[in-house]
């Protein structure tokens, strides 16, 4: 569903989030895939942060843990919801992704906006063989709308940019973060055909399609 991403714009917090202009770094541009270290978005403090985080991560055991794309159908029916949702709710900032169809065509989905915008995700932890802690997250989907329900099943849950702080909080109820992950995207999107699920520029990384 989801092959790639890109992200070549300064992310901003949305003017009311009440955060100081400190409180975030500017984000590196790139396009990423599955595996790579992505930048990533979380609320430490009171204040916005800034990680890199693997994309998904095979060697982990549980499922929404382990897979690149969480769909959100599946998440919200887990009992253990309460426990892991509150403190791992992190943002992805984009401009556009990449998916396939079935028919091996490849498709670009972006903002019309020219400010980026976010995907909602999943960040956690976990321990290495030698001991050593990484960070990973997943990018958390939900059944495709609009114009996108032609082309697949999913797509990523995108947080409109007066939510994203609401997103972060830990205190948000999970009724409210609930309503966010099955509304229909505000988001003006546009979709176009293209030759490859990446950009064409030298000084990104390669993608394996």
């Amino acid at each position: 569903m989801l092959a790639s991403y890109r992200f070549d714009s300064n992310y901003h917090p949305a003017p009311s989030s009440g955060l100081s202009d400190h409180a975030f770094r500017l984000l590196e541009a790139g396009t990423f895939a599955p595996g790579q270290y992505c930048p990533v978005l979380t609320r430490e403090f009171g204040q916005l942060r800034m990680h890199y985080c693997q994309w998904g991560n095979e060697g982990i055991h549980h499922i929404y843990h382990r897979k690149a794309i969480t769909p959100v159908a599946s998440l919200l029916t887990d009992r253990d919801l309460p426990t892991i949702f509150p403190s791992s709710r992190c943002l992805i900032p984009g401009n556009a992704y990449y998916f396939q169809t079935p028919d091996g065509r490849n498709w670009k989905v972006e903002a019309e906006e020219e400010d980026a915008f976010c995907f909602a995700g999943l960040r956690y932890r976990r321990e290495g063989k030698d001991g050593e802690m990484t960070n990973h997250f997943s990018i958390l989907a939900t059944a495709a709308q609009g114009a996108l329900s032609d082309y697949h099943l999913l797509m990523p849950v995108m947080i409109p940019k007066h939510l994203e702080m609401a997103w972060l909080n830990p205190a948000t109820s999970q009724t409210r973060i609930n309503a966010w992950l099955t509304e229909p995207c505000s988001a003006s999107l546009s979709i176009c055909e293209v030759q490859y699920l990446q950009e064409k520029d030298p000084s990104w990384s390669h993608l394996a399609a």
